[in-house]
């Protein structure tokens, strides 16, 4: 979907909602993140197929949780969202949101969060919740310094080297490397 303006009103929970979503979009002429995951409902296909238990995630305000327990896995909401976008014919672009991927402390924290934006490959936005590996002392030093340390985070995270000069809101561009995402659902290029 590129830089298209597009509400996040994905419906976590439930496949349900999505006739009335893509309805209610070619209506209003507008686009969404209409397929939306967090981890804390969804598993990782690869999980299910090695019958692996659900991983168990401390989220804020919810507790200590075991995540996948909608019964759905990361892949197969997405598959589930862009045939509902076709049965429905949906005309507008959409998206699917990659919601709350936590990248953790610790030795697999990580390697945990690149498993489920491997999983989340053909998601066409993501939201990485860094909030527990933030080095929050960065706040108080010099003006920029923690826009600079978010940014370089994002470029170790994966894995692309950071470019010289490039740092904070605004400043950066940051985009996945070539290969790991597949366009968008219903993407102009594949009209």
């Amino acid at each position: 979907m590129g830089a298209v303006p597009r509400l996040g009103i994905g419906t976590r929970m439930t496949t349900l909602l999505w006739p009335g979503i893509w309805r209610a979009m070619d209506r209003g002429h507008f686009s969404a993140n209409a397929i939306q995951n967090s981890v804390r409902e969804l598993n990782p296909l690869d999980n299910l197929l090695e019958g692996r238990p659900a991983d168990v995630n401390y989220a804020f305000n919810f507790g200590t949780i075991e995540t996948g327990y909608t019964g759905s896995t990361y892949e197969g909401l997405w598959v589930a969202g862009v045939s509902g976008g076709l049965q429905n014919d949906c005309r507008t672009q959409y998206g699917a949101d990659a919601d709350h991927l936590q990248v953790k402390r610790g030795a697999d924290g990580l390697s945990r969060a690149r498993k489920l934006v491997d999983a989340s490959r053909y998601y066409t936005f993501f939201t990485l919740d860094v909030s527990d590996v933030l080095d929050y002392g960065a706040l108080s030093a010099r003006p920029g310094a923690a826009e600079d340390h978010i940014c370089c985070a994002r470029f170790r995270f994966f894995g692309v080297p950071r470019p010289a000069g490039l740092a904070g809101p605004g400043r950066t561009r940051f985009q996945l490397p070539i290969g790991w995402v597949a366009r968008g659902a219903r993407h102009p290029d594949h009209a």
